[in-house]
């Protein structure tokens, strides 16, 4: 069950940061992982099928795992476990993994989200 979008102010501040979206940013990001991930976790590997709205993108990244196949080929050092049964708990356990890897190989926690902000697809943007 997803939480409610909010209204009046929480609605409207929803709704710029969708529109500082961008969706070719987006296409960059996705597609690199993709290829990062070809070889070695094809299984891994989503078909974005030319749609890298925010919508589109929360759906196909909200599992986490693209995220943690790619941070794993990235960081072999810091691999971690991807999770592949599909509830709620184990699916952000993968996107606390990513952030985790992100976070030991130095990116800076202004660049990082909540694991529930990708989850439920809110406070997350992808914006130069």
């Amino acid at each position: 069950m997803s939480r409610p979008k909010g209204f009046g102010l929480t609605s409207e501040l929803e709704n710029k940061k969708r529109v500082a979206y961008d969706c070719e940013l987006a296409k960059k990001a996705c597609e690199w992982m993709n290829e990062v991930c070809k070889t070695a976790t094809p299984e891994y590997c989503v078909d974005f099928a030319g749609d890298y709205s925010w919508e589109g993108t929360h759906q196909k990244l909200k599992d986490g795992k693209l995220l943690i196949a790619a941070a794993n080929i990235v960081a072999p050092d810091k691999k971690k476990k991807i999770q592949t049964l599909n509830s709620p708990f184990k699916l952000m356990e993968n996107i606390g993994n990513f952030l985790a890897i992100a976070d030991g190989i130095g990116v800076s926690s202004t660049d990082l989200f909540q694991t529930a902000s990708l989850y439920d697809g809110n406070r997350l943007e992808l914006s130069r």
